[in-house]
């Protein structure tokens, strides 16, 4: 995993190498979707609860929505661990 440090609350963005290379790519053909993803990451950093909460097999896991796109993340101590970003059908294969 790769930290992204936001720097306002205690809380620190952590990131999958998935992650980051889907980042790294949607910045260079949609920057206006990349910032929409990094001001949501701003906004669960502010409020980590503020996602919903997933069910069964996700369970302990919280969904952040973003256009038609999916943020599965979870909290663990300081950290927000982002799992994965993707569409509504293929995000939840966690």
């Amino acid at each position: 995993m790769s930290i992204r440090s936001l720097e306002k609350n205690n809380y620190q963005i952590v990131t999958t190498v998935a992650v980051s290379n889907f980042l790294e790519v949607l910045h260079k053909k949609d920057k206006g979707f990349h910032d929409e993803i990094y001001k949501t990451f701003n906004k669960i950093r502010k409020d980590p609860s503020r996602g919903k909460p997933l069910s069964n097999n996700h369970k302990n896991y919280l969904s952040e929505r973003v256009r038609g796109f999916r943020i599965i993340y979870r909290v663990v101590g300081s950290e927000i661990r982002i799992h994965d970003i993707g569409n509504r059908d293929d995000v939840y294969s966690i």
